[in-house]
């Protein structure tokens, strides 16, 4: 299997346990390529349950809600957006991308 090379985003810190992230691209993107299969959150090899990716109104930024149950404090989480993300033009992001994130104690 292929290692994929991820884009990688500087990581943050002290981050809310309920925080919603938003992750801003340079295109309108086709809201039916977006789904929790290609924009998620990892933690210790895991995929974290229960949030929920979206676009929002202005096709050109997507939601990421916390789970219900909140993030952990103090624990380390991977976000990932994959290649299968596409614009309206039918374009696949250049790169796929990961940012780390540390929730605050």
């Amino acid at each position: 299997m292929q290692k994929t090379d991820y884009l990688n985003w500087e990581e943050r810190t002290n981050v809310d346990s309920n925080h919603d992230w938003t992750i801003v691209v340079n295109q309108a993107l086709d809201a039916a390529s977006i789904s929790n299969q290609n924009v998620y959150v990892m933690h210790n090899d895991n995929l974290v349950a229960g949030t929920k990716a979206s676009l929002n109104d202005d096709q050109k930024s997507i939601k990421l809600e916390a789970p219900e149950k909140e993030y952990i404090a103090g624990e380390i989480y991977t976000l990932y957006v994959e290649q299968t993300v596409k614009s309206k033009s039918g374009k696949v992001l250049k790169q796929p991308i990961k940012m780390k994130f540390t929730i605050k104690k």
